[in-house]
């Protein structure tokens, strides 16, 4: 399935507020192609099997820990096969729908997901880009690690990102993590954190 307005990503936002690369070699993060761009259509904070996309979700289908419904694949384009199936052996895009989140007036996503924090990123060459909406991740409490990166060569940006113990750790967190069978080893490289505004919590980014 081909989504007019996201044919060209740009994964490096104009202004970068918060630019930070886990390895003084890191490759440029636009040179990175991109095989599966998966759209957040939904402000929830759930992995239901319906027909909108969550950032949870969307997280849960990079790492192949969760399958995508049939109406949830009309928010999925991958190629060079159009097959609608993200996951491990696909470098994938999470991108933000600007109607559900307009850029001049940010949408929430509030983490109130029993899990907590959202899914790790463990399988590497993965992106998390509002860079075409308005997008707030709120961790409620400050009690939460809101992103966590276990892998390589993966990217976060153009999130306003609030209220978490913290906002972006590359590496363990405090409470035990269990890896799924596919994961990288430490330590993680090349992953870039650019145009980010963290906020209101405890630690914003952690390598």
């Amino acid at each position: 399935m081909s989504r007019t307005g996201y044919s060209a990503i740009l994964l490096v936002p104009a202004l970068l507020l918060v630019a930070i690369a886990s390895s003084a070699t890191a490759p440029r993060v636009d040179a990175v192609t991109f095989s599966c761009l998966i759209v957040v259509n939904s402000t929830a904070d759930n992995a239901a099997a319906d027909a909108v996309v969550t950032l949870r979700e969307a997280m849960l289908f990079a790492t192949d820990e969760e399958v995508p419904t049939a109406p949830e694949k009309d928010q999925i384009s991958c190629s060079p096969v159009d097959d609608d199936n993200p996951g491990v052996d696909r470098n994938d895009a999470i991108v933000f729908d600007p109607e559900v989140f307009p850029p001049d007036v940010p949408a929430t996503i509030a983490l109130t997901h029993p899990d907590g924090g959202l899914p790790a990123l463990y399988t590497g060459h993965d992106s998390v880009d509002a860079g075409f909406g308005g997008v707030i991740i709120d961790g409620v409490n400050d009690a939460l690690d809101c992103f966590l990166i276990l892998s390589d060569t993966n990217t976060i940006s153009g999130l306003t990102i609030t209220n978490c113990e913290t906002g972006i750790l590359i590496g363990f967190s405090i409470a035990p993590v269990a890896v799924p069978s596919g994961g990288s080893s430490a330590p993680y490289e090349f992953n870039t954190i650019a145009g980010n505004v963290i906020n209101g919590g405890v630690i914003g980014i952690d390598l």
